[in-house]
């Protein structure tokens, strides 16, 4: 317990992964706002509203602290710590829990807690809302075109200015996307990211190496498609981009290797039909098994909407029919139906699955090659499906 008389604590919570400058400028302005005695930093093992994060809490933590070190000068810090309980919690802790702890070791401060506009329009979705206003007083920065409440049952302070629209998770995804760091992210952080091939840095690395340009550029568009559709169809972005990425991973692999890690995943009758009718479409499957492999990837659905891109099956579930159409429809295709096929893909998948087996079966049958029993079981579920509808 600490004696604190009035001292005024500020609270700055999040999973900070990574940190960036929309953060460094909503706690700088904080700082001159409120003049707090101590400013604590509380990053989460696990954000109540977001997916579990990837990044291990340690790796965050180191990255926090270069964040603290190269964009706060030393006046700043001296009132700056990281308070590690969450992180070191292993599991979701909610704001309340937390302000109850930190009244216990602080009893009598006055407790402000920063939070972004975004935050403040969902804060009826927190736990025990009512008590965490009553615990601090909300201290709110304002994104770009963000409005704040008029009416609030909460009391809140409105920091001056509006602050930059960076959030973690979209530059987490445009760097798994591009392989590349935005610059809202410090240069420091970013030395440190790049250094350890964190957010997908790795990734394209590796993907360089086994693939041709041509091939990674096509990874590349595909992974671009795939966010945007997870995003349109309710679908987390960020496995949807790295299965679009990783797709085409085992394409160029000598057929020895490419059979040996089909094998861990095909039925001995389907390999057996593939080697014998279209041994290209055994990259779907090894792909799978390349990216549980060498790329780290654990998702099962992840790793399922890889092996069934190339040819489906009739119960797809969101991500497969996302990383199926994405594949045909990128940008970087170029028959006559691309386009179409894409417009249809954001207005409805199923849809745009019938659309897209149509075409696949017709240029297969043009051209008297062999088409896979999975296309054919995959046409007549849509076909079913569409008159039934």
């Amino acid at each position: 317990m600490h004696s604190t008389g009035k001292k005024k604590i500020l609270l700055f919570g999040g999973s900070f992964n990574p940190p960036h400058s929309g953060h460094a400028a909503l706690l700088r302005a904080a700082l001159k706002k409120l003049r707090p005695d101590l400013a604590l930093l509380l990053p989460a093992y696990h954000s109540p509203l977001k997916a579990e994060p990837e990044t291990a809490p340690q790796t965050r933590l180191e990255l926090l602290r270069i964040f603290l070190k190269s964009c706060f000068t030393a006046r700043e810090r001296a009132i700056l710590r990281i308070d590690c309980a969450e992180l070191k919690s292993g599991r979701k802790v909610y704001t309340w829990q937390t302000l109850r702890r930190l009244s216990k070791e602080y009893p009598g401060a006055a407790i402000y807690l920063l939070i972004g506009s975004d935050c403040l329009a969902e804060f009826n979705r927190w736990k025990r809302p009512g008590e965490v206003a009553r615990r601090a007083v909300l201290t709110v920065g304002r994104r770009p075109g963000a409005e704040l409440p008029s009416k609030t049952p909460y009391r809140f302070i409105k920091l001056p200015g509006t602050f930059p629209e960076a959030a973690s998770s979209q530059l987490q995804l445009e760097m798994l996307l591009t392989g590349k760091i935005p610059g809202q992210v410090p240069p420091q952080v970013a030395r440190a990211i790049r250094a350890k091939g964190l957010y997908g840095l790795a990734l394209h690395e590796r993907l360089r190496s086994l693939l041709d340009s041509y091939r990674y550029r096509h990874s590349l568009a595909v992974g671009k498609l795939a966010a945007a559709l997870a995003v349109r169809h309710g679908a987390p972005p960020l496995d949807a981009a790295k299965a679009g990425l990783l797709h085409d991973c085992a394409k160029a692999l000598p057929v020895p290797k490419k059979t040996a890690y089909a094998r861990l995943r095909l039925s001995a009758s389907d390999l057996k039909l593939l080697q014998k009718h279209a041994p290209c479409l055994l990259h779907a499957a090894a792909g799978a098994e390349l990216a549980r492999r060498e790329f780290g990837a654990s998702n099962p659905l992840l790793l399922q909407a890889i092996h069934r891109h190339a040819l489906g099956a009739v119960d797809m579930t969101l991500l497969d029919k996302i990383i199926f159409l994405s594949d045909m429809a990128s940008e970087d295709r170029h028959f006559p139906e691309t386009a179409s096929l894409r417009e249809l893909a954001f207005a409805n998948l199923d849809t745009a699955m019938l659309a897209a087996s149509t075409v696949k079966l017709r240029t297969l049958l043009e051209s008297g090659r062999w088409i896979a029993p999975q296309g054919l079981e995959l046409w007549n579920a849509l076909i079913d499906k569409s008159r039934c509808c």
